[in-house]
C-alpha cells in the first residue's frame, strides 16, 4: 500500500510537473511575449525620446549660437562707432564679419535639422528680417570707415537697434518653442513611465506564480527602465545647463522643481536651497520706472493656462540685492490630456543691452562735446514751443548765437583748443539762463536758445546777457589769449509764427545780418528787412543752384592758357569755367553764385559736377590717340578737399573715366589749401599718385605763402591776378612777380600769369620769365564744346 500511495503521488507529481511545466512555460512565453512587447515598446520610446532629446540638444545650442553671435554683432557694431583709433574700428570690423559668419553657419545647421512648421515660419521671418538689417548694418559701416560716426550712431539707434531687437525675439521664440517641447518631453516620460509601471505590476503579478526568479527579473528590468529614464532627465539637465538664458522649472503649484545655472546666477539662490519653495520668494521682480512690485505672474499663468511675456522693462532684485534688466517668458506645460503639469519660467539678464539703448539715445541727442543737446533734440522741443504759442497763446523766443572768433582759434591755436572755447562758452551760456531755458548746440560755432514763456523786452536782455558774458571772456590756450564775441539773431514765437522750418530760417537770417553788421550785436528778426531780403534771395538761390546741378542747368566754359616764349613745352592747355543758366535765361557768372554755395557748402556738390561733366564731355569727344587728348585744368574749392568721401569719389571717377589722368590738373586757390592744410595734402598726393597735376591758384594772395610753398608738391604757381594787373606800374608788384617767378624757377614749379589783360602786361611777363599766361589778351571765355576739337596735351 506503500508503494501504491508513493505511485500515485509520484504519478500526480509527475502529471504536475508536466502541468506546471506547460503552464509555466505556456506562461513563461506569454510572460515572455508581454515582456518582449513591454520591453521593445520601452526600447522604442526611449530610443525616441532620446533622438528628440538629442535633436533638441543640438537645436538649442545652435540657437544660442545664433544669439549670441547676432548680439555680439551689434555690440560690434557699435564699438565701430564708438572707437576713435582706425585701426580698432578695423579689428571691431573684423569681429563683426567673424560673428556675422558664425550666424549664418549656424543658421544653416539648423536649417538641416527636422523642424516644425511653427519652427519653419519662424527661421523665414527671421532670414526676411536679415535681409533687411544687412543692408542697413553695411551702410552703418560705410558711414564709419568714411568717419561719418554721428550718422552712424544715428542710424544704429533709428534702424539698426529696433530691427535687432526684433531678430532677438525671433530667436527667443525659437528658443521657447524648444523649452515648450523640453515640457512636453518630460510629460512624454511620466506617461511612458506611468505605462510601464502597470506593465511591470501586472507582470509581477504573473511573476509571483512562477516564482521569486522571474520576480527578480522583472525587479533587474525596472531598475534598468529608472536607469535609463534617470539618464534621459540628466540629458535633460544638461540642455537647460548649456543655455545662457536663466529657466526655472516648477509644478502646477507654482513651486520650484528644476532651476539651471544661470538661473542660479542671476538669483542669487542655490537649487538646494530653495527646491520645492514658491517661486516667488526668487524672483523678486518690479517695474523699473516706479519700482512697484509686479504681481506673481507665475500664478496667473497657472490660472490662465496662457504663456506671459513681459512687455515693458522689469527689473530683478537678486539676493545681494543687486540689480538686474531682464525680459521675462512664462510658459505652462499642458500634456496630451489637457492636465497642467506645471510651468517653464525664461528669463535673461539685458542690463547691457538697455544700457546700451540708453546710451545710443542720449547720444543721438545731445552734442558729444559740450553734452548739449543737439539741433535734432532742440527742434522737437522748438515744435512743441510753436504748439504752444498757437493754442495757449503764450510767447517764446528762439535765438540763433554763432560764435565770431572759432575759426581764428582753430588756424591759431588747433582745433583742441576750438574745442575747449566751445566748452567754456556752453557752461557760461548756461549759467546766466533761466532754469525753463533750453540751451542746444548745432555743430560748429553755432549755438540755439529757446526762451519759454518769454515776451520781447525779457528776450532781449538775455540775448544782451549772453552776448556780454561771452564778450567778457578772455580764452588762453598756450602763450596765445583770444577776445571772443557771439552775434545773436533773435525771432520771436507767437501764435502767427510758421512751422520749424521757417522759425530756425528766421532767425538764422537775423543772425547773419548781426555778423553782416559788424558781429558782436543782436539781431531782432524783421520781415521788411533789406539785407534779410537779401538773404531769402540767397536761400532762394540755393533751390536754384541744387536744381541746376541735377537738372544739368549748368554750363561749361573755358578759357586757354597759353605756353610763353622760352617754356619748354609749347603746348596750350584751358582752364574749364562754369556758368549758371537762369530760369529767365540769362547766363550768370561766377560771382553771382559761387559764393553762395561757398556759405552753403554746395561746393562739393558743384564740384563733383563739374568733375564727372568734364570726363564725360572729354570721352565722347576726344581722339583715341592720348598724345592728342585736350588738357585742362579745372578748379575744385576748399570746402570740397575737406568734405568726407570727396576725394574718394573724385579718384574713382578719374580711375574709371577713359581719358588719360596726365591730360588733367586740378586748382586750389592758396588760402584754401593753407586753412586746410592736412585735407589739401592729402588730395594733392592722391591725385598726383594718378598721374594728374596740380596747381597752386591765387598765390601771393595768402599769408605765408613761401614757407607753405616748400613742403607742397605742385607742378604750377598761378600768380595772384591783382599782382599782374598793375605790373607795368607798380615796381613792388613787379617785384613781387618776379620773386614768385624765380622761386618757382629754384624749385622747378612753372608759373602761370593771370589776367593778362593787355599787350604791355604780355611783354611784361615774358620779359619776367613767366612760363603761362592767360588772360583777354590771350583768349576769351568760350563753350567748352568748342575747345573738343583741339588737340592739347597737358604740358609735362
Amino acid at each position: 500500500m506503500n508503494l501504491a500511495t508513493r505511485r500515485k503521488p509520484q504519478a500526480y507529481s509527475g502529471h504536475n510537473r508536466w502541468w506546471l511545466l506547460a503552464s509555466f512555460v505556456g506562461v513563461f512565453l506569454l510572460f515572455s511575449l508581454a515582456t518582449g512587447v513591454s520591453t521593445y515598446h520601452a526600447w522604442r520610446s526611449n530610443e525616441h525620446t532620446q533622438a528628440i532629446a538629442n535633436e533638441l540638444n543640438a537645436k538649442t545650442l545652435l540657437i544660442n549660437r545664433m544669439r549670441n553671435a547676432a548680439r555680439e554683432r551689434s555690440l560690434e557694431l557699435y564699438a565701430m562707432t564708438s572707437l576713435a583709433d582706425p585701426f580698432a574700428r578695423d579689428d571691431a570690423f573684423m569681429r563683426f564679419k567673424s560673428y556675422a559668419a558664425d550666424f549664418i553657419v549656424s543658421r544653416q545647421a539648423l536649417q538641416a535639422h527636422r523642424l516644425s512648421d511653427k519652427e519653419k515660419t519662424i527661421l523665414r521671418h527671421q532670414a526676411e528680417l536679415t535681409n533687411r538689417v544687412y543692408p542697413i548694418q553695411q551702410r552703418i559701416v560705410d558711414l564709419v570707415q568714411n568717419d561719418r560716426l554721428d550718422e552712424a550712431r544715428d542710424l544704429i539707434t533709428l534702424q539698426a537697434v529696433p530691427l535687432q531687437t526684433r531678430t532677438l525675439d525671433i530667436l527667443n521664440q525659437l528658443m521657447n518653442l524648444q523649452l515648450d517641447t523640453i515640457g512636453e518631453l518630460a510629460a512624454l516620460e511620466a506617461r511612458s513611465q506611468q505605462r510601464n509601471l502597470v506593465l511591470t505590476v501586472g507582470l509581477g503579478l504573473v511573476a509571483l506564480l512562477l516564482g521569486i526568479g522571474i520576480s527578480l527579473f522583472i525587479v533587474r528590468y525596472i531598475s534598468r527602465a529608472g536607469q535609463r529614464i534617470q539618464m534621459e532627465k540628466h540629458l535633460a539637465e544638461l540642455t537647460l545647463s548649456s543655455i545662457a538664458d536663466a529657466v526655472i522649472s516648477t509644478d502646477g503649484s507654482g513651486n520650484i522643481r528644476a532651476m539651471n545655472a544661470m538661473a542660479e546666477y542671476l538669483t542669487g539662490h542655490r537649487f538646494r536651497d530653495v527646491a520645492g519653495k514658491p517661486v516667488a520668494s526668487v524672483l523678486r521682480i518690479y517695474h523699473e520706472e516706479d519700482r512697484s512690485s509686479l504681481l506673481d505672474p507665475v500664478h496667473q499663468v497657472i490660472e490662465s493656462r496662457q504663456t506671459y511675456k513681459s512687455d515693458y522693462d522689469l527689473m530683478l532684485l537678486r539676493k545681494d540685492q543687486t540689480e538686474f534688466g531682464i525680459e521675462s517668458t512664462i510658459s505652462p506645460i499642458i500634456d496630451q490630456d489637457n492636465v497642467l503639469r506645471g510651468t517653464i519660467v525664461v528669463f535673461r539678464d539685458v542690463t547691457e543691452i538697455r544700457s546700451l539703448s540708453s546710451t545710443l539715445t542720449y547720444q543721438a541727442r545731445h552734442d558729444a562735446l559740450t553734452g548739449l543737446i543737439n539741433r535734432r533734440e532742440f527742434e522737437e522741443r522748438l515744435d512743441q514751443a510753436i504748439k504752444n504759442a498757437r493754442h495757449e497763446k503764450i510767447t517764446h523766443a528762439l535765438c540763433f548765437l554763432d560764435l565770431d572768433q572759432l575759426k581764428t582759434v582753430n588756424d591759431s591755436a588747433g582745433h583742441a583748443a576750438g574745442d575747449e572755447l566751445l566748452k567754456q562758452i556752453a557752461q557760461r551760456l548756461s549759467s546766466i539762463l533761466r532754469r525753463s531755458d533750453v540751451l542746444a548746440r548745432f555743430g560748429g560755432d553755432e549755438f540755439g536758445v529757446l526762451l519759454e514763456g518769454c515776451n520781447e523786452a525779457k528776450a532781449l536782455d538775455i540775448a544782451e546777457a549772453m552776448r556780454r558774458i561771452v564778450k567778457e571772456t578772455r580764452f588762453s590756450w598756450g602763450n596765445n589769449a583770444f577776445d571772443v564775441s557771439i552775434s545773436i539773431g533773435l525771432v520771436m514765437i507767437t501764435g502767427d509764427s510758421g512751422d520749424v522750418t521757417r522759425t530756425m530760417a528766421a532767425a538764422d537770417t537775423a543772425c547773419y545780418s548781426a555778423k553782416e553788421n559788424g558781429r558782436n550785436r543782436i539781431e531782432k528778426y524783421h520781415e521788411d528787412s533789406k539785407l534779410l531780403s537779401n538773404r531769402r534771395q540767397e536761400m532762394r538761390r540755393i533751390d536754384d543752384i541744387r536744381l541746376a546741378i541735377e537738372a544739368n542747368g549748368l554750363e561749361l566754359y573755358g578759357q586757354k592758357i597759353q605756353p610763353l616764349p622760352g617754356t619748354f613745352d609749347e603746348q596750350a592747355f584751358v582752364e574749364v569755367l562754369v556758368r549758371m543758366r537762369h530760369a529767365d535765361g540769362k547766363l550768370l557768372l561766377p560771382t553771382a553764385f559761387i559764393p553762395v554755395c561757398e556759405r552753403y557748402n554746395l561746393m562739393p556738390e558743384l564740384d563733383k559736377w563739374v568733375i564727372e561733366t568734364v570726363l564725360q564731355l572729354f570721352a565722347s569727344t576726344q581722339p583715341n590717340d592720348s598724345a592728342r587728348q585736350l588738357a585742362c585744368s579745372i578748379n575744385v574749392s576748399g570746402q570740397s578737399i575737406s568734405n568726407p568721401g570727396f576725394v574718394d569719389a573724385i579718384t574713382s571717377v578719374i580711375e574709371r573715366s577713359s581719358i588719360p589722368s596726365g591730360t588733367l590738373c586740378f586748382e586750389l586757390t592758396e588760402t584754401a589749401a593753407i586753412a586746410n592744410m592736412s585735407t589739401a595734402f592729402e588730395f594733392i598726393n592722391r591725385v598726383r599718385a594718378l598721374g594728374c597735376r596740380f596747381s597752386l591758384d591765387d598765390f601771393g594772395s595768402g599769408l605765408c605763402s613761401f614757407s607753405y610753398l616748400k613742403n607742397m608738391p605742385v607742378d604750377y604757381l598761378k600768380i595772384d591776378g591783382s599782382f599782374i594787373l598793375d605790373i607795368c606800374h607798380d615796381p613792388v608788384d613787379h617785384a613781387f612777380v618776379d620773386t614768385i617767378h624765380r622761386i618757382g624757377e629754384m624749385m622747378d614749379i612753372q608759373t602761370i600769369a593771370e589776367y593778362v589783360e593787355t599787350p604791355e602786361i604780355l611783354e611784361r611777363v615774358i620779359e619776367i620769365g613767366i612760363s603761362y599766361a592767360q588772360g583777354f589778351e590771350i583768349d576769351i571765355p568760350r563753350p567748352l564744346a568748342e575747345f573738343s576739337a583741339m588737340a592739347h596735351p597737358l604740358p609735362a
